[in-house]
């Protein structure tokens, strides 16, 4: 069974292989299209840590609040150096300039990871907690809209903002199942209050 450490690790894998050919490609439109596909891969990575590995790292790490945010953060910059890679048009100096930006900043991302963050949640968390989360994200992406769907935007004016419909598009949790709770007697209940739900249904006969 995958746990979370192992799919965040692949993925990961992923991103630095399609940020390799996003910064040799030469061809303006081959670069838009590994564009496209580098930021959809990115924002998910980002949604996915966000959604499951931050709170995971806050309950488990002693530091775990400092360093979800830290990371949160990252994650934030490496979405604004995305819009501006969209807003520049692929033939810009300035497009390959904000690309190697863009790597390094990832590339530095994945490395405290790799070599920090998920070794000690593997040292602090249970395997049976990671397994659990490992299903939950691997349930989230068999959800997940294909690449199409994300980059044929619904309205026109959604054309730029790949960034917000991958995010608006990442399934929400599915609804666990919880057992319906009874209800609990209330301290002072109505005794005459033929409506509620603790009647005292001998209490008109009291009375009379």
């Amino acid at each position: 069974m995958t746990n979370l450490i192992d799919i965040l690790t692949h993925d990961q894998r992923e991103l630095e292989g399609l940020l390799g050919e996003l910064t040799v490609a030469r061809n303006l439109r081959e670069r838009r299209r590994i564009l496209d596909d580098v930021t959809i891969e990115l924002v998910w990575h980002a949604v996915v840590e966000e959604t499951h590995l931050y709170p995971a790292v806050r309950r488990h790490l002693p530091d775990g609040a400092q360093v979800a945010d830290k990371c949160a953060s990252d994650n934030a910059q490496v979405e604004r150096l995305l819009e501006e890679l969209r807003r520049s048009t692929t033939a810009d100096r300035a497009f390959a300039s904000l690309t190697r930006r863009l790597a390094d900043e990832v590339h530095e991302h994945l490395r405290e990871e790799q070599h920090a963050l998920l070794p000690r949640l593997a040292e602090h968390a249970s395997p049976e907690d990671l397994r659990r989360l490992g299903e939950r994200v691997e349930s989230a992406f068999n959800r997940a809209p294909s690449r199409s769907q994300l980059t044929t935007p619904a309205h026109p004016r959604d054309e730029g903002d790949l960034t917000h419909r991958v995010r608006e598009h990442f399934p929400p949790e599915p609804a666990r199942e919880t057992r319906p709770r009874r209800p609990r007697t209330p301290k002072d209940p109505d005794a005459c209050d033929q409506n509620s739900m603790w009647p005292d249904l001998w209490a008109t006969h009291r009375q009379t």
